[in-house]
């Protein structure tokens, strides 16, 4: 299963680029990944992370690695849990009208072969566009 989701951000890339990956103002704006905990207060290659989402009721951690970084112009972490893995990817491009920052999420795994993708499909698709809203709206402040 993949998820695909982009927003257009009327705000320098520079600025866009700071507040996605400092985990320090990521409380302000973020409402999908919470209690995030690091080590680093900046997203890095190589670093874990810890946060809690709450897709349905109750919340799940989940500990997401970076496994790659192109400043100002991608972000790539991994993440595992009951049998699904995922890679979350974000790009970013300037473009005449905004920066452009896509969000593309692809899952795979035993529990995805049986059909459980379609389960939570919509609701994670719901959670990205709120992540891309609130990141637009604190880069356009």
């Amino acid at each position: 299963m993949i998820i695909e989701e982009s927003v257009i951000i009327h705000a320098p890339l520079d600025k866009v680029w700071d507040v996605f990956v400092s985990f320090s103002c990521w409380a302000d704006w973020n409402r999908v990944l919470t209690d995030v905990r690091s080590q680093s207060a900046m997203l890095t290659r190589g670093q874990g992370f810890s946060c809690s989402i709450r897709p349905y009721t109750f919340p799940v951690d989940i500990s997401p690695v970076v496994t790659s970084v192109e400043p100002r112009r991608k972000i790539v972490w991994t993440a595992s849990m009951y049998g699904i893995s995922s890679v979350h990817e974000f790009s970013f491009d300037e473009t005449t009208e905004g920066v452009v920052v896509s969000s593309r999420e692809s899952f795979a795994g035993l529990l995805m072969l049986f059909g459980a993708g379609r389960f939570f499909e919509d609701k994670v698709r719901q959670l990205t566009v709120s992540f891309l809203d609130g990141l637009r709206t604190a880069a356009e402040k």
